[in-house]
C-alpha cells in the first residue's frame, strides 16, 4: 500500500465547505419612505405601519391540484413598525420550505398599509414589491407611500391625478398603455376607470391561503375598489355618445360587493 505524506501546514488550514443553510441570507430589507403629509398625518394619529409579505408560487405540474386560483401559498409574515420613514427587515422564517418543491419559483409579494389603530380605514397609498424570492433575499428595495388621494407638491415630478389615479411616470417606468392595454387611446378619465377596475378585479381574485394573506387582500381591495363602480357610471354618462368608449367598456361590470 502506498503512503502519502501531507504537509503539516496544510493540516492546520480550516476545512473548506459549501455554505450551510444557516450561513445563507434569510431576509431582505425594505427602505420605506413617507411623503411629508403622510408622515405628519400618521404622527398626529399615533398610527403605525404594517408591512405584509406573502410567499407563493405557480405550481409544478405534479402539484396543480393543490393550487388555489393558480397559486400555492408558501406562508406569510407581517411586521408592524412606527408610522414614519425607515428601514424594515422582512424575514423568510415563516416560509413553508417543505412546499418549495411544489412551485416553479417562490415569489414574495410585499404590501404596506396602516395598522388601523386610529380608525377602520387604511390611510396609505404605497407601492408594492412582487419579485422572485431568490432576487430579493439579502437585498434592499424601496417602497414609497403617500396618503390616499394626496396630491404631491410641485417639484421635479409633478403628480397628475385624474379620478384618484396618478398618471405621472418616473424614468424607466412603463407607460399606462403598456401596463393596461385596454386604456390605450381612451380619454384620461376613462383610462383612470379602466386602471382602477383592473386593480380592483385583480385583488378580488387573489387567493387568501392564510390569515396574513387574507388581511393583505382586504387592505388592497379597500384601496383599489372603493368608489370604482360610481366612477364607471360617471364615465359612461360623460361619454355616452362616444361609441369607441362605450364599446371598450362593454365588459366592465360592477365590482363592488
Amino acid at each position: 500500500m502506498k503512503m502519502f505524506l501531507v504537509p503539516v501546514a496544510l493540516l492546520s488550514l480550516p476545512m473548506l465547505a459549501a455554505p450551510s443553510q444557516a450561513q445563507r441570507p434569510t431576509s431582505f430589507s425594505i427602505d420605506l419612505s413617507l411623503s411629508p403629509r403622510a408622515a405628519a398625518e400618521l404622527a398626529s394619529r399615533n398610527e403605525r405601519i404594517t408591512v405584509s409579505t406573502s410567499f407563493m408560487g405557480e405550481p409544478t405540474r405534479a402539484h396543480r391540484r393543490a393550487a388555489v386560483q393558480g397559486e400555492i401559498g408558501l406562508g406569510s409574515d407581517e411586521v408592524q413598525i412606527p408610522g414614519r420613514s425607515g428601514s424594515v427587515v422582512v424575514s423568510t422564517r415563516r416560509l413553508q420550505r417543505a412546499r418549495l418543491g411544489w412551485v416553479r419559483e417562490p415569489i414574495a409579494l410585499v404590501n404596506v398599509f396602516t395598522s388601523r389603530l386610529s380608525g377602520a380605514d387604511n390611510l396609505l397609498d404605497c407601492g408594492i414589491i412582487q419579485e422572485p424570492l431568490r432576487a430579493l433575499v439579502g437585498q434592499r428595495r424601496p417602497i414609497s407611500c403617500k396618503l390616499i388621494g394626496e396630491e404631491e407638491a410641485a417639484g421635479t415630478r409633478t403628480s397628475q391625478l385624474v379620478e384618484g389615479v396618478d398618471f405621472s411616470r418616473q424614468p424607466g417606468q412603463p407607460s399606462i398603455e403598456e401596463t393596461y392595454p385596454d386604456a390605450a387611446g381612451m380619454p384620461q378619465d376613462v383610462q383612470a376607470y379602466i386602471i382602477r377596475w383592473n386593480d380592483c378585479q385583480h385583488w378580488q381574485g387573489e387567493p387568501g391561503f392564510d390569515a396574513g394573506r387574507r388581511r393583505q387582500i382586504r387592505n388592497a381591495v379597500n384601496t383599489a375598489c372603493a368608489g370604482v363602480d360610481a366612477l364607471g357610471r360617471r364615465v359612461r354618462s360623460r361619454h355616452a355618445g362616444e361609441s369607441a368608449v362605450m364599446s371598450r367598456l362593454r365588459d366592465y361590470d360592477d365590482l363592488e360587493r
